[in-house]
């Protein structure tokens, strides 16, 4: 796994372990705090939280 300081990071590409394991443990870590956009390099990747968020309001 990655090292402390690379919880909940908001760029992938920064991660030092890039695999499945490392990409769904931030993306698990960022949802759980509500955060649903993470980039990985120059994409976006968004999970739809199902529900109505206020940054959108």
């Amino acid at each position: 796994m990655n090292p402390p300081k690379f919880t909940c990071c908001d760029d992938m590409a920064n991660l030092t372990y890039l695999n499945d394991a490392s990409v769904l443990a931030n993306l698990r870590d960022r949802y759980s705090r509500w955060l649903i956009y993470t980039y990985s390099g120059l994409f976006c990747v968004a999970i739809n939280p199902y529900k109505r968020l206020s940054i959108y309001t």
